[in-house]
């Protein structure tokens, strides 16, 4: 099918349009009028034949309108957003919508006529001298163009299918607007979900980071605490030996005397020895001194504590299982039991 060149186009609602992108909504002219005068200027970036160019304005005034229906904003054309587009290496936009934070970047362009002849490409920033538009010198062979529209869209989304609609012999673009609408606001919905839940399950490890360091922190401190409590303890007992001991003798014998020296001795080597193991006598810190817990450290944490799991509140209540002896399914609504024998059903 070829579609006539004429100079106004129906939207995606049965509305007419003028080819100037003025519909009969002023805020739907608000926010597209921006978009269609930097389309009909920006002569090297339209993609389309002359005689598409008011078909291609009222694809973007019904892009707009459509937008808005579906909950969209759609910002005026700023360096950013084109910016965007060339770091994402989208096709050039001739409208972005937006919604949820995401972007959606429409382009419009006109199939050429297969099997035309090759030519030499001329990549360059500057327009060829003789007015030839870029996007036609850009090309590696001869633009002839049939009419046939088709529009792509590219979006800033993670979990995102760039989506194409195209004229086919039975419908048109903007037919299909509102259906293809209807798929990005679900694309949108989804991926916003999608990141709400890598945020809460961000949150979920981060918190259990946090616990897990925290017991592998209180865990040390035990540790420590417990070990000082012991070398008190054992200073206690040795406190008990020296007063058994008493002073030195004074007057005894050789061998009196040297057991006494022998056990002081031994006494002071256990005290430095005690002093060398007590934590407390190094600065009562060292248990704060621990490595940070590895992922697989919190994750074994969340399964040993029955924690908060990532995606738990996306995880259906467990059934329980049939071999269960405690399970019993719960009988149908119109369920009826059988009477028991002698009741009369069986006599």
């Amino acid at each position: 099918m070829t579609i006539a060149t004429g100079t106004c186009g129906t939207d995606a609602h049965g509305t007419i349009d003028d080819g100037e992108g003025r519909g009969e909504d002023p805020g739907i002219d608000t926010s597209a009028g921006p978009w269609v005068e930097r389309f009909k200027e920006d002569v090297d970036r339209q993609y389309v034949s002359d005689g598409q160019i008011p078909r291609a304005t009222g694809l973007i005034t019904a892009i707009v309108r459509e937008a808005l229906n579906q909950g969209f904003s759609v910002p005026d054309p700023a360096e950013p957003l084109f910016e965007k587009a060339r770091d994402g290496r989208w096709p050039w936009p001739h409208v972005i919508v937006q919604r949820d934070g995401y972007l959606l970047s429409f382009h419009l362009a006109e199939s050429s006529r297969a099997g035309t002849a090759p030519k030499t490409r001329v990549l360059g920033a500057r327009a060829a001298a003789d007015g030839t538009p870029k996007w036609i010198e850009e090309r590696s062979r001869e633009f002839v163009g049939t009419g046939m529209m088709v529009m792509r869209v590219d979006s800033d989304m993670v979990h995102y299918r760039q989506k194409t609609s195209r004229d086919t012999t039975n419908t048109m673009i903007e037919e299909r607007m509102p259906s293809l609408f209807k798929a990005l606001s679900d694309a949108t919905s989804t991926q916003y979900r999608l990141a709400d839940m890598e945020r809460k399950r961000a949150l979920t490890l981060e918190q259990a980071q946090r616990e897990c360091r925290s017991e592998r922190l209180y865990a040390a401190l035990r540790r420590e605490a417990a070990l000082h409590a012991d070398l008190d303890r054992e200073r206690g007992y040795l406190d008990l030996v020296e007063r058994r001991l008493g002073p030195e003798p004074v007057g005894a014998d050789q061998s009196d005397m040297e057991e006494f020296r022998r056990l002081s001795d031994a006494i002071a080597l256990m005290r430095r020895r005690i002093d060398a193991l007590d934590p407390l006598t190094s600065g009562g810190v060292a248990w704060a001194d621990q490595p940070e817990p590895t992922d697989a450290d919190v994750f074994e944490y969340m399964h040993r504590n029955q924690g908060p799991a990532p995606f738990a509140w996306d995880r259906p209540a467990p059934v329980p299982s049939p071999r269960h002896d405690d399970f019993r399914p719960m009988p149908p609504d119109d369920f009826r039991p059988m009477p028991p024998v002698g009741d009369g059903f069986f006599d």
